[in-house]
Order: C-alpha cells, then sequence, then structure tokens
C-alpha cells in the first residue's frame, strides 16, 4: 500500500509515469521482482507499484514529500534499504526516521556520495565502494541493462540498529525535495550481515597511492579512489583519501 510508482516510465516528466519520470529509455524495468537476495539480504519487490519516489525540484509535484508509518513491528540487530535515486548531488537528499515503540526516534541521513548514489551510470561506478561512509553501509546490489543510460542500479544500505532490544515501531521516509529518493525495499534483520573486504591487488593499491602522493588536487584524489578500488582493504589509502 506504500509503492507509489512502477519500475516502468513511457513519457518522460508527464507527472504520471514510473520510477524516476525520466522516460522510456530511462527506467529499471529490466529489475526483476518478486522475492529477490542480493548481498545476502531477502527483499519482496511487488511486480506493479514497485518502489516509493518522493517529492524533488526536478519533478512534476505528483508524488508525496513523505511517506510515514511503513510498518516494521519487531525487534532488529539491522534495517536494510534497497535504494537509489536521481539528480544525486553531494547534499542530504533524503532521511529515514526509524521510530521505535517507546516513542523515541532516530533519524538516517540519505547524503549523495555518502550512503546513497544516482541510479544512472556504469556499471563500474555503482559497484565503487561509498569512500566515506561510516553510521551505514552501503553496496551495489543489482545492475541492469537500461537503453539511454547503459545501466541502472539499486543498492543496499545496511543500518546497525543501536537499540536493538526495541522494538521498532515503522519508519518514515522523508524527502529534503533536491534530488528524487527511491526506496524498492525494506528487510528487518535478525543479525547484520558482516562487512567483508575483499583483499585486492595491494601492489597496483601501493603503486596508485604513491603516485597520489606526487600530485596535486582532483588528479590526487582520483588516484587515491582507484587505489582504494584495486585493494579495498589498503589502509594508506583510505586514510590519505
Amino acid at each position: 500500500p506504500f509503492a507509489n510508482r512502477a519500475l516502468v516510465d513511457e513519457v518522460d516528466d508527464d507527472g504520471r509515469g514510473g520510477w524516476s519520470d525520466q522516460g522510456v529509455g530511462s527506467d529499471m524495468r529490466e529489475l526483476p521482482t518478486g522475492r529477490q537476495t542480493w548481498r545476502g539480504v531477502p527483499f519482496q519487490i511487488p511486480p506493479e507499484k514497485s518502489c516509493i519516489v518522493l517529492a524533488s525540484m526536478y519533478r512534476k509535484p505528483t508524488v508525496p514529500e513523505a511517506v510515514r508509518g511503513i510498518p516494521v513491528g519487531l525487534q532488529a540487530r539491522a534495517l536494510y534499504f534497497l535504494q537509489s535515486s536521481a539528480w544525486t548531488g553531494k547534499t542530504h537528499h533524503a532521511s529515514y526516521v526509524v521510530r521505535y515503540e517507546d516513542g523515541q526516534s532516530l533519524e538516517i541521513p540519505l547524503v549523495g556520495d555518502l550512503n546513497l548514489r544516482d541510479w544512472a551510470g556504469m556499471q563500474a561506478q555503482a559497484d565503487a565502494p561509498f569512500y566515506e561512509e561510516t553510521d551505514t553501509y552501503t553496496q551495489q546490489a543489482c545492475s541492469v541493462p537500461v537503453k539511454d543510460r547503459k545501466f541502472g542500479s539499486v543498492f543496499v544500505m545496511q543500518w546497525v540498529n543501536p537499540c536493538p532490544d526495541k522494538a521498532i515501531a515503522t519508519v518514515d521516509f522523508v524527502s529534503q525535495k533536491k534530488g528524487v529518493p527511491i526506496l524498492v525495499g525494506l528487510t528487518a534483520g535478525v543479525e547484520p550481515a558482516p562487512v567483508v573486504l575483499k583483499v585486492g591487488d595491494r601492489n597496483k593499491a601501493a603503486a596508485l597511492h604513491a603516485q597520489a602522493k606526487a600530485a596535486q588536487g582532483e588528479a590526487a584524489a582520483k588516484l587515491l579512489q582507484q587505489a582504494v578500488e584495486a585493494d579495498p582493504t589498503f589502509v594508506d589509502a583510505r586514510l590519505t583519501l
């Protein structure tokens, strides 16, 4: 009952379409629906109204600024949000507000490049680590071909509940009316999934790190990002970045 958009869109910016309302060549019609498991987390995606899309300064005002009262109704060690967005600049685009049954609440801000990434782009970009993320853990969940965008992606964000002994009543999804926030699924976890960083090519990462130290500005930052991509466990590059 909370989902308000399909994955399929036919007309750009008509205020009635699906996904981010960017037209037939820019939607997520290829995303599998039904029960899907990504990054070890199961999600249930309805086949017709498949996602919650919130208001944005870039689209016609035909969707709400907030969807409140998404039911959880249990204790959870972690919440997993299957999400994406459009027009995702480096700013605060939306928040999840976790409301406990005792009346207390916690806010989870969604910030571009911190724990939120644009749905459209190259698959390699979608799979890149979220370098500055601290309070949540976000990974690319699924990328599918998109006619005018090469690939479209959704991401799974893990939030570890600091109050696991308290029952979570509901979650609110609230837009800041900047980019287009999109929530595709929400799963409560009894145990948080382990954060596993796969060891990569340490020699390549070290060489890129050395090059970055000799470079400046954007060139140095790009080399450091490449070093982290080569070996996500190379702490020196992460700290320098």
